[in-house]
């Protein structure tokens, strides 16, 4: 009895044992899949989108978690990819031109040996280059990029151009992916492709404009059908001031210009407060805001005063302020640059060498001549401006390699680049090897004066020429050479500050044919340890309509109209020019901000999204504070999310695409940004060249889509796989049972 009753316990245990050891060796299991969303600290509105998208992804099958960090701590992150899953970052422009968003964000690493864009005149033609194609209908052209090759065979819209881009992958030169860093060697989020990187890189060469438009019609759809970044929007301007302003306009990328606003002359006098002199951080003088001032609350600091090593907003915004570039964009004007230091400009068909005629007359002031600040050396109080001064700006910059200097080390060979004296380019113009265009026309010109004439610019002196040779053909070295970092420094007050020889500088270059002779004195593996930083990091000059007056750290910064500015004739016979004093008020903490912008201390403030209606309408006498928000004025700020392809399951398009079907947009940009951003599908944001909706997936809310999208992945596939570690129920039987009968 005992041993049928054994038996018959025997005989369920084996049976229960079978039936667990079936659950756990064979039958399927879902796996987990979690990842984690990084946001930097104290960015509300990235905080509760990462929180919204983490609510809304999990309804996937997903496990995700969402972490603050530092912003120091979480750029460390993002440049490892063995570190970091998902993040949340935004991007505003460097220059205005659509590779500035294509390359850093999209760019996947792909080095070729040969890249070639050309047309055909038919379909039937591209089976003779192309060893496969990739087809992208953009309107007017159709854009067909593959490897080089024969066979290749493609449907192509009748009646369009095509437009070919053949390329040859130089894998020997191409970083594998295991040893690219984001953000410097590849895009943000790991995703390489040879086709689009194909693309990416013909818009930097290409010169036709149709051409280039058309390849980055096609960048802007491969972005957004292919998601190597989860897309999510592009800021509106939000525009702000009491009404006592006028003259207040917008461009995209440069901040207005305070010389160029005016105010009436019946606003109250509101007391800003006690600031500075002109000693630095000596506060002994009461500020009002009145007719004569333009005053701005605001948060935040300059990184530098030195351009070659500022790479932030405010820091740029005070160089269009006090500096002058070679070329600029006038006010609203983003298609065509306008002369500034430069009176004229011409360049090779090739792209490689650009030469730009000095406007004579430019003097900087050095505020700071009768105060001392250098150690017992003397500067001048105004220093001439010329075309060395401009070849030193530049190869300075990238003689530091501080922040901002990528541009230049990319673009421009500044030991190949010189000066010339107006008798050498003459002779260079004769020779019928260069052209020119401006405004939209083009010209080859037959020499200096015809060039002049050309640009209007033939009654002005001139102060030499400076021919900047560049490493590679880029379109976009022009807005480049428009950007606040490439404000010109005079050469000789760096020198006079630190106590060097000048005449023996510019003797040992050759004046200017020879730059990298600065070398001798300028030694840019010091950094911010580099004498002519020091300087210029606290004491800038001003060749710009202000200068830097007086300042105190974290607290206030005053510029001054400048006496020695050039275009004083700008002035005459209209309302510019009657800024005296530009005065920003520094307050980290919102409160104190508004309070100084309400009762009419500040013409302009740094308002928070979320407190605009706390002070829209805020009136004071006659006049009001107007906050208002206009969808025709969009900036060039966007936001998006970067996840990590280099890891699964991002290596996935389907799962990207289910991620972004999965994304509540409407509910980000109503309770996220309070309605100050618009819908962004693709790298390159709206009115900007290169931007298309013509056959763009607009991105909508669709859960049961973004679940069919991961079911067809297969990411949440069946698990078969024997498990080598005995199961839970077998570990636990008694010892007599797992023996061998005897």
């Amino acid at each position: 009895m005992e041993k049928r009753a054994l038996i018959a316990i025997l005989v369920i245990v084996i049976i229960v044992a079978g039936g667990a050891a079936y659950y756990w060796f064979v039958m399927p299991k879902k796996p987990t899949i979690s990842f984690t969303i990084y946001y930097n600290t104290g960015n509300v509105q990235r905080e509760q989108l990462a929180s919204l998208l983490a609510s809304e992804w999990g309804k996937l099958g997903f496990r995700v978690s969402v972490q603050g960090l530092e912003w120091p701590v979480l750029l460390d992150k993002i440049l490892n990819p063995e570190e970091f899953d998902v993040y949340i970052i935004g991007w505003a422009p460097d220059y205005v031109d659509p590779d500035n968003y294509a390359s850093p964000m999209a760019y996947g690493g792909t080095k070729f040996s040969e890249l070639n864009i050309f047309t055909v005149a038919s379909a039937a033609e591209i089976s003779n280059y192309l060893k496969s194609a990739n087809v992208f209908d953009v309107g007017d052209y159709v854009v067909v990029s593959g490897e080089k090759g024969t066979g290749a065979s493609v449907s192509v819209p009748s009646g369009k151009t095509i437009l070919v881009v053949q390329y040859v992958v130089d894998e020997e030169a191409t970083k594998p992916l295991d040893e690219s860093v984001p953000w410097v060697h590849i895009n943000p989020g790991m995703y390489r492709n040879a086709t689009a990187d194909a693309l990416i890189k013909a818009g930097t060469i290409v010169t036709n404009p149709a051409w280039r438009e058309a390849i980055y019609n096609a960048v802007q759809q491969y972005t957004n059908q292919e998601l190597p970044l989860l897309w999510i929007g592009q800021y509106l301007f939000v525009h702000g001031q009491w009404t006592w302003v006028y003259g207040w306009y917008y461009h995209p990328v440069m901040p207005i210009r305070f010389d160029l606003i005016w105010e009436n002359e019946t606003a109250p006098d509101e007391e800003i407060g006690t600031l500075g002199g002109g000693i630095a951080n000596t506060p002994s003088v009461k500020y009002e805001n009145n007719e004569s001032v333009v005053s701005i609350s605001t948060f935040g600091w300059p990184e530098s005063f030195d351009p070659a090593a500022s790479y932030e907003t405010f820091g740029w915004q005070l160089f269009w302020e006090t500096g002058d570039t070679l070329v600029t964009y006038w006010k609203t004007e983003t298609e065509y640059l306008s002369k500034d230091l430069a009176v004229a400009w011409a360049y090779t068909d090739d792209g490689m060498d650009y030469y730009f005629v000095i406007r004579d007359g430019v003097k900087a002031y050095n505020r700071w001549a009768d105060l001392d600040v250098f150690g017992g050396n003397e500067t001048d109080e105004v220093y001439n401006i010329s075309a060395l001064d401009v070849l030193f700006s530049l190869w300075r910059i990238g003689e530091l390699e501080l922040d901002p200097s990528w541009m230049i080390l990319e673009y421009v060979n500044t030991t190949a680049s010189e000066v010339l004296n107006e008798t050498e380019f003459d002779n260079l113009l004769k020779s019928g090897n260069l052209e020119t265009d401006y405004k939209g026309a083009t010209h080859t010109p037959e020499n200096l004066s015809d060039l002049l004439e050309f640009f209007g610019s033939e009654d002005l002196d001139t102060a030499g020429v400076v021919h900047i040779k560049l490493t590679q053909p880029y379109p976009a070295i022009m807005p480049i050479l428009a950007d606040a970092f490439t404000i010109v420094i005079p050469m000789k007050y760096v020198f006079d500050a630190v106590g060097w020889d000048y005449d023996a500088a510019v003797e040992a270059s050759n004046n200017g044919k020879n730059p990298d002779a600065w070398a001798d004195w300028i030694n840019g593996t010091l950094g911010e340890d580099e004498p002519t930083h020091r300087v210029l990091h606290k004491y800038p000059v001003s060749t710009g309509p202000f200068y830097v007056y007086d300042y105190s750290e974290n607290q206030w910064i005053i510029l001054r109209k400048n006496p020695y500015y050039w275009n004083q004739s700008l002035y005459e016979d209209t309302n510019y020019g009657k800024t005296e004093y530009v005065i920003y008020s520094i307050q980290s903490e919102t409160e104190p901000r508004l309070a100084l912008y309400t009762k009419g201390a500040a013409d302009f403030c740094a308002v928070p999204l979320d407190r605009i209606e706390d002070v829209n309408g805020t009136k004071l006498d006659s006049w009001e504070i107007i906050e208002e928000k206009d969808p025709n004025l969009l900036t060039y700020d966007i936001v998006f999310v970067v996840w990590n392809t280099y890891k699964f399951p991002f290596n996935n398009p389907l799962v990207r695409r289910a991620l972004a079907y999965a994304t509540p947009y409407d509910q980000i940009y109503t309770q996220v940004y309070s309605d100050f951003v618009e819908p962004l599908y693709g790298v390159i944001p709206k009115g900007m060249p290169g931007w298309t909706d013509y056959k763009i997936i607009h991105y909508t809310y669709d859960l049961e889509k973004a679940q069919a999208l991961i079911e067809a992945s297969g990411i949440f596939g069946t698990s078969a796989s024997l498990n080598f570690i005995l199961p839970p129920l077998f570990i636990a039987l008694p010892p007599i049972l797992l023996r061998k009968e005897e």
